[in-house]
């Protein structure tokens, strides 16, 4: 063979060898890898810690029939009787009550007044008028006496039937737990005087309310 022949293809032979690409040694399968990434996994949120506050203790009940005093009773119906929708409605419709009678029994004395300084003519219209409230008169010439005798007897008519009145309210207070009315004079701390008086600050402050 030509030398120089021999020698441009032990040239050749080299450079095809020299270019085949070297292969990378495989690496060995693991299957953990499957589920461990290269990239990190984002950290769980830590969120801050609340606290629940405790719950309000309930409030203490107060039996009416141990109040014997006025700062006590007053506490008790603003903060107690007040919150009550069904008591605050029964002690709206007594006052009414009330009121239509006391309204009723003014108008009827001030009809007798009327009637005993107008004539004869105007004195039986009158009449009727006093009839419509349930007053019995007499369409004949009074006296000066029989006409302060007439008003008298009115005067305790209304006196009998405001005691009633008042004496069913009473119960009815009695029966709301209202301070003061749930107690006899007995149970009172104090003379007869200052549990007449208690109890009638408690029907002011009740009439304020409602």
């Amino acid at each position: 063979m030509d030398p120089h022949l021999a020698q441009v293809l032990k040239a050749l032979q080299e450079t095809t060898s020299g270019s085949q690409p070297q292969l990378q040694p495989q690496q060995s399968y693991d299957p953990r890898r499957i589920y461990q990434p290269d990239i990190p996994l984002p950290q769980p949120v830590q969120l801050p810690q609340t606290y629940s506050q405790p719950a309000p203790p309930a409030p203490e009940h107060i039996d009416p029939r141990t109040i014997t005093q006025w700062p006590a009773a007053l506490k008790y119906i603003t903060t107690v009787v007040t919150t009550n929708p069904a008591a605050m409605e029964r002690l709206k419709r007594m006052k009414l009550h009330q009121k239509d009678h006391e309204k009723q029994w003014w108008r009827s004395r001030e009809a007798i007044l009327q009637r005993h300084s107008k004539s004869s003519d105007n004195r039986m219209a009158m009449d009727s008028v006093l009839k419509s409230f349930g007053v019995s008169t007499s369409s004949a010439e009074l006296t000066p006496e029989a006409k302060i005798q007439e008003l008298q007897t009115y005067d305790d008519k209304v006196y009998r039937a405001s005691v009633q009145m008042y004496a069913s309210m009473a119960e009815d207070l009695k029966s709301l737990g209202i301070p003061f009315f749930v107690i006899t004079e007995e149970e009172f701390s104090g003379d007869k005087d200052s549990f007449l008086e208690a109890r009638k600050k408690v029907v002011e402050l009740i009439d304020d309310l409602t």
